[in-house]
C-alpha cells in the first residue's frame, strides 16, 4: 500500500489557493468594487452594500420622512436586503472563473436569475 506524504498533499492545496487567490484578487481588480445598489420606486430612499450585507451608504431625500420612521425604516430594511442580493450576484459573476461556484454559493454568493425583479438590468464583470 502506497504511503500518503501529508506534508506535500498540504503544500498542494496551499499552492492551489495561492494560485486561486491570486487569480481572484486580479479579477475583483479589473471589475472594480462590488457593492449592491437599491433604490425605492420614487427614488427617495438609496442604499449602498458591500457583499455580505455591510451598509455603506444611505440616502434619504426629505419627501421620504413624511411617511414616519417605523415606514422608513422597513423601506430601508427592504431595500438593504434587494441591494445584499444584488452584490451577491455581482461578486458571484466577478469570481465565478476564478473560484468554484459551489463555494460561492456556500459564501452567500449567489447568481440572480434574469428574470427576477432584483436582477439589474446590466451586466457587471461578466
Amino acid at each position: 500500500m502506497a504511503e500518503f506524504d501529508m506534508e506535500l498533499a498540504a503544500a498542494r492545496v496551499a499552492e492551489q489557493a495561492d494560485r486561486a487567490g491570486s487569480a481572484a484578487a486580479a479579477r475583483l481588480a479589473r471589475s472594480g468594487p462590488v457593492v449592491g445598489k437599491a433604490s425605492s420606486g420614487d427614488g427617495a430612499v438609496e442604499v449602498q452594500v458591500a457583499p455580505g450585507g455591510l451598509l455603506t451608504g444611505v440616502t434619504i431625500h426629505r419627501s421620504a420622512l413624511r411617511h414616519g420612521s417605523a415606514v422608513l425604516a422597513d423601506q430601508i430594511m427592504e431595500l438593504a436586503q434587494r441591494a445584499t442580493r444584488r452584490a451577491g450576484d455581482r461578486m458571484y459573476h466577478a469570481l465565478a472563473s476564478v473560484v468554484d461556484r459551489e463555494q460561492l454559493e456556500t459564501l452567500g454568493y449567489e447568481p440572480i436569475p434574469d428574470d427576477d425583479p432584483d436582477a439589474e438590468t446590466y451586466s457587471y464583470g461578466r
